[in-house]
């Protein structure tokens, strides 16, 4: 904590900017709680999309087909026969045979926990973009993903990648705290950066190719006081997916979902512009609104782009990498 009335650059929602910080600053609690009604509202609005019609919401097929692979005796016949031939990590499957066996198979019971995931990611991508910008970020992102059919329809699946993206954020979110948080006794980010990571793993390969990514663009920042603590972490995780090498290295030897010639097709040149354009409901006025809230950013925060430069970068060549490494 600094002292009052001393001037400092910080990384959360002030967006490196340089201001008193004031013991009972009437203009922080405002904007704190502006902030927090925004959030609030916003997860109200992703309540209501994500649980519209709960009690009538189908299981697709894909989710049948996972279902009908927990009917098995042992854990060991459905890592085998279950989840080792489907073309995703054993996690969510296993995660499913347990807690169909608990809670049943209801879909409403079934797509809860999947529904959850999606909504806390919302929570952590807020206070990343917080962390690494400022809190208008934060809440511009946080309401794109509640709104977009893209984060809807994806939570609503019983399918790994609400929980994907829930850990891949997490993971992110312990990486930045340990990275670039300059206050001591940071091992439970550590240790938070470790578990959340060994979940991606096991849960979809694009997160795991993701924490790769992270996980090397880490190297790029460390420095002498952390260093002996990120090198351990990443041998930790690599020693935590030990078990499900062999596993993968089958799943890929078969070629793609469904084998060499399955269902799921190879990405065509315009791939990652049909993706975007998917994403944003194919909507000209969505695009028009991420143009200018760009622009504005600029506009507006020109004189601290220099500050937090890093984490653009950061955040772009994280996007573009997972596309390319993909489809070449």
């Amino acid at each position: 904590m600094s002292k009052p009335g001393k001037f400092v650059y910080s990384q959360g929602y002030r967006g490196f900017e340089s201001r008193p910080l004031r013991k009972n600053n009437p203009a922080l609690k405002n904007k704190l709680s502006l902030d927090n009604s925004l959030l609030l509202l916003i997860l109200l609005v992703a309540v209501v999309l994500r649980f519209w019609n709960y009690p009538n919401m189908p299981f697709m097929h894909d989710e049948l087909s996972a279902l009908a692979r927990t009917h098995f005796n042992s854990l060991s016949d459905l890592i085998e026969k279950g989840a080792a031939t489907d073309g995703h990590p054993i996690g969510v499957q296993v995660f499913l045979y347990y807690f169909t066996k608990l809670f049943g198979d209801n879909e409403m019971v079934v797509k809860f926990p999947f529904l959850i995931c999606g909504l806390i990611s919302i929570i952590v991508a807020y206070r990343i973009s917080k962390f690494w910008f400022n809190s208008s970020v934060g809440l511009i992102l946080a309401a794109f993903m509640a709104v977009l059919q893209y984060f809807v329809m994806y939570s609503q699946l019983a399918r790994p990648y609400s929980i994907g993206v829930l850990f891949s954020l997490l993971m992110v979110w312990y990486w930045s705290n340990y990275l670039f948080k300059t206050e001591s006794g940071k091992i439970k980010y550590l240790i938070g950066y470790i578990l959340s990571s060994v979940i991606c793993a096991y849960v979809h390969h694009f997160a795991f190719l993701f924490l790769i990514i992270v996980g090397i663009t880490g190297f790029f920042f460390i420095n002498k006081q952390n260093w002996k603590g990120y090198l351990l972490a990443s041998v930790s995780i690599l020693a935590l997916y030990i078990p499900h090498i062999n596993i993968t290295l089958y799943q890929l030897g078969k070629g793609g979902v469904g084998g060499s010639n399955g269902w799921l097709g190879n990405p065509n040149v315009d791939w990652l512009f049909n993706f975007l354009r998917y994403s944003f409901h194919y909507s000209y006025s969505m695009f028009a609104l991420c143009f200018v809230l760009i622009a504005f950013s600029i506009y507006f925060y020109s004189d601290k782009i220099k500050a937090i430069q890093k984490f653009r970068i950061i955040a772009l060549f994280w996007f573009l990498a997972v596309f390319f490494i993909e489809y070449f």
